[in-house]
């Protein structure tokens, strides 16, 4: 579709689950902008405290408590961002759910959860957008895979630079933030059976740290994470003092012209100089 609209108070831009970790960073970056920023997550909460911090950066928030797995609470979303805030430029899908436990202990009903917020809920937050976008050919629709804390572990200021740089270069297909999700693409590529044996063995472990789970901590699969008597997390979780805040990886993935034109000016020259030394 078209360019979206330049950057500025005119900006109109949906973020689903921005309520905390990487869509509550992409909200931030917005509102430092000055864009109109929807907010939509489940906990009241967060929605809150995300809301304040776009307004405090420079921005104009609105939060909606949408479940994104219903498609009636999403579609009723994207018509109140229009009426309040006018044409969707950009619509950011962060919306996450997930469950860490042997596959014998997951039950149907969690499966379904799962698969209904972290699969349909991009389908139907999509096709809310694209209903709305496709009319006026303009708009720009951004899904970012939702990180795990497999190490390194960067922080979601990381992937919210790389949201914001996509919904300004949407006719880009993709950018692959980070050094190890480059390597898993590229050996899933090549060599997708030793990957495959290579996960088995380390996934689980690697996602889990060696201290017993807090008992009273929350879940987010069936409600927000907040709850009724809960807090507001804020972007960032228990993993700060082992985060980095930068990847040289994000910034060759949108700067890969300029270091294709480096490596063709090198290769050049070293012909050059190949051909001076047989002559």
């Amino acid at each position: 579709m078209g360019k979206p609209s330049s950057n500025g108070h005119d900006q109109v831009v949906v973020v689903t689950g921005a309520s905390g970790g990487i869509g509550r960073a992409t909200a931030r970056q917005f509102g430092a902008r000055g864009a109109q920023v929807a907010l939509l997550a489940r906990g009241e909460k967060g929605l809150a405290g995300a809301a304040h911090e776009v307004e405090t950066a420079g921005g104009k928030a609105m939060s909606l408590s949408v479940d994104i797995a219903d498609p009636r609470q999403v579609e009723r979303a994207a018509g109140e961002v229009e009426r309040r805030f006018g044409p969707i430029d950009v619509w950011i899908n962060v919306a996450f759910t997930s469950i860490f436990a042997p596959f014998h202990e997951i039950s149907a009903d969690e499966y379904k959860r799962v698969t209904e917020v972290a699969y349909l809920g991009y389908v139907y937050s999509t096709m809310a957008a694209l209903r709305r976008m496709r009319a006026r050919d303009q708009g720009a629709i951004v899904q970012p895979k939702q990180a795990q804390p497999v190490p390194p572990i960067y922080q979601p200021e990381v992937a919210a630079s790389a949201v914001v740089y996509a919904a300004d270069h949407p006719k880009r297909r993709e950018y692959w933030v980070g050094g190890t999700t480059t390597a898993t693409l590229i050996a899933d590529k090549f060599a997708p059976g030793l990957l495959d044996r290579y996960l088995s063995i380390t996934a689980y472990k690697s996602q889990q740290t060696d201290q017993p789970r807090p008992q009273d901590q929350p879940a987010n699969l069936w409600d927000a994470a907040d709850g009724p008597n809960g807090r507001d997390f804020g972007a960032h979780g228990m993993f700060d003092a082992r985060s980095t805040d930068r990847s040289y990886q994000l910034w060759a993935s949108q700067h890969h012209g300029l270091l294709g034109g480096i490596a063709g000016a090198v290769a050049a020259a070293a012909g050059i100089t190949g051909l001076a030394m047989r002559r």
